[in-house]
């Protein structure tokens, strides 16, 4: 007889899916041939523990006595004839795998939603039938475009398809955008820093000071030639600077000059004016009873009162 281990490891988890009920009774049914009488019990315990997902649900509420009794109740359940319930919560809960493609998770939709039709077909009347199946595809798009990845499940719902086969069409285009840029990991970057070897061409550029090719005056190897080249340049720059300097304090001159007799005429007319205005005052002050006076430099019009009903004066004591 085995060890009790041993045979553990033949029951594997069932989840509900039709198609591997019949893998887990094989095994489960050759693991309790195996074990003695005493450890059938504990086993029958183990196993009712790798029950998981909707099978799960579906034999909560029973009990049962052992198991051939649970072998009958998964028989029943799952029976082809009768298991249309079953494949409609296993196409409602269906997902695409982590590394399953667009296509594998197409077919395996399409295939419960036709294998649902074939059980339904014979219980419903025929005025009802083209009803079912226009609910059944419905039903079958909205969970084939949820049960996408994220990344594809949303650009299918952006398109809005009309069939499983039109968003299948979108997924897989969709799938193939995102594997082209896909990160290569299988890169080697271990010499990611070694510069590659780059093997020297001559140069067919031609030095215009010492007529060699590879090179040009400005990066010629010769330091005497470069200091030549050097003391050259800084002359010409020297040269350059002082007729700047020259030509910028000739036009300084031209500017002082300008200046200087700008101010000359604007001084001059000032004076004019002054004039003028001395005279208007004259003027002015001749022809009527008022005499302008100089308080602080600056001439202010004043009229003349006594505060007499009669004010005479003498013309010369006027001016």
């Amino acid at each position: 007889m085995c060890p009790l281990e041993d045979l553990l490891k033949f029951v594997q988890p069932f989840s509900g899916k039709s198609e591997d009920v019949f893998n887990f009774l094989n095994s489960c049914t050759q693991a309790m041939e195996l074990v003695t009488e005493e450890q059938k019990p504990v086993l029958f315990r183990y196993i009712q523990t790798q029950i998981k997902g909707d099978a799960q649900l579906i034999l909560m509420k029973k009990e049962f006595s052992g198991w051939e009794d649970l072998k009958s109740e998964l028989k029943t359940v799952y029976q082809e004839p009768h298991s249309a319930l079953q494949l409609h919560r296993e196409l409602v809960s269906s997902k695409q795998g982590h590394d399953e493609t667009v296509v594998s998770y197409t077919q395996r939709v399409q295939t419960l939603q036709r294998r649902i039709l074939q059980l339904r077909s014979g219980r419903i009347k025929k005025e009802f039938q083209a009803g079912e199946i226009n609910y059944l595809n419905e039903e079958t798009l909205t969970v084939f475009v949820n049960g996408l990845r994220q990344t594809l499940s949303t650009y299918v719902i952006t398109q809005r398809p009309k069939t499983v086969e039109e968003a299948s069409r979108l997924a897989q285009e969709d799938e193939q955008r995102l594997n082209m840029f896909k990160t290569n990991t299988s890169r080697d970057f271990s010499n990611i820093n070694r510069l590659p070897k780059v093997s020297h061409v001559k140069s067919s550029v031609k030095c215009y000071s010492c007529g060699k090719l590879g090179h040009i005056a400005r990066n010629y190897k010769s330091s005497g030639h470069l200091n030549q080249n050097k003391s050259n340049s800084d002359k010409q720059n020297n040269n350059n600077n002082n007729n700047r300097n020259q030509i910028r304090t000739e036009s300084a001159k031209s500017e002082n000059v300008e200046f200087n007799k700008k101010n000359e005429n604007t001084s001059s007319n000032f004076k004019v004016n002054a004039v003028n205005k001395v005279l208007e005052f004259r003027n002015e002050m001749m022809n009527s009873p008022y005499i302008f006076i100089k308080v602080n430099g600056e001439y202010i019009k004043a009229l003349i009162d006594t505060g007499a009903d009669v004010s005479l004066i003498l013309k010369r004591k006027g001016v």
